[in-house]
């Protein structure tokens, strides 16, 4: 198994999700990722 690097961006797609879910600018949030860390 070959090592991966992370690049935060699933850190920032989640604290811009709270950070606009706690200032009510959405009413529901879907996200649909594709993301190869889920892959074994």
């Amino acid at each position: 198994m070959r090592g991966t690097q992370e690049k935060g961006v699933d850190v920032r797609i989640a604290t811009d999700m709270i950070t606009l879910a706690g200032a009510d600018d959405y009413d529901v949030a879907v996200l649909v990722s594709s993301d190869a860390d889920f892959v074994p």
